[in-house]
């Protein structure tokens, strides 16, 4: 049972937009106490599951995938003017042909993906 306790609470920090798992991690602190709620955080016992921590860590994607999936979506919103050849240093230029929306879409999940890095 420890371990599901521990990776309830180690989860509950790191999904904190789930406002159920803060409640659930709260009723776990006065249940047992702030330091095992403190170790469990932090995972220093090495109880929490191993799958949980593997989905919640923060992983950078390759720049070349994320070169791809723009150029993907690039060609699905029929967007000219869009170069990658590698890293994305210089802020790109686009010109689109058809709805305004999806060029707002395409440059807010351009700037996503750029913060990852």
């Amino acid at each position: 049972m420890k371990e599901e306790v521990t990776t309830v609470i180690y989860a509950a920090l790191r999904l904190s937009e789930i406002p159920e798992l803060a409640q659930i991690k709260n009723q776990l602190v006065l249940r047992y106490n702030k330091k095992f709620v403190d170790r469990a955080t932090e995972d220093r016992d090495l109880t929490v599951d191993k799958n949980i921590i593997a989905r919640l860590s923060a992983q950078t994607s390759d720049q070349h995938i994320i070169d791809k999936y723009l150029e993907d979506i690039a060609r699905e919103l029929d967007v000219e003017g869009m170069k990658t050849n590698g890293a994305l240093t210089e802020p790109v230029k686009f010109v689109h042909k058809t709805h305004n929306n999806d060029m707002d879409d395409l440059t807010r999940r351009l700037d996503a993906l750029r913060k990852k890095d």
